[in-house]
């Protein structure tokens, strides 16, 4: 974040333009960070979608339906089995993800430190 204009004296700060510069000097890893307009993130976004509406509805249906059935189950393929552990494997890779996609503060300014996005997302989405 760049804060146009300079302030010549600490003593004169308000605690507002101290949490500006702060934030102007916190930027450790920042060129990790994936930014809201970045093509790959909106890509992974999609990809984290289409997931969950399989997970919402053919998993679903799988489990209910084939793996339950009644009197006997019926036997999903391997195919499916290896699609669920790239399922889970991209859920978890979505929650490591979330760590460097940054966040909009309360005024609307897109966050790139890495410590407040670890503190943004551990006290939210997280859990």
């Amino acid at each position: 974040f760049i804060r146009s204009g300079s302030i010549s004296s600490k003593a004169t700060m308000s605690s507002q333009d101290q949490w500006w510069e702060s934030r102007d000097r916190d930027h450790c890893c920042s060129a990790w960070v994936m930014y809201e307009a970045s093509w790959v993130r909106g890509f992974w976004n999609l990809i984290v979608g289409v997931l969950l509406v399989y997970t919402g509805t053919i998993f679903l249906f799988r489990i209910c339906f084939l793996d339950f059935h009644i009197p006997t189950p019926i036997e999903s393929g391997s195919g499916w089995q290896l699609f669920d552990e790239i399922v889970n494997a991209a859920f978890w890779l979505d929650t490591v993800a979330n760590f460097v996609f940054t966040y909009r503060d309360k005024s609307g300014l897109e966050v790139d430190s890495m410590q407040l996005i670890a503190k943004h997302y551990l006290k939210g989405y997280f859990w």
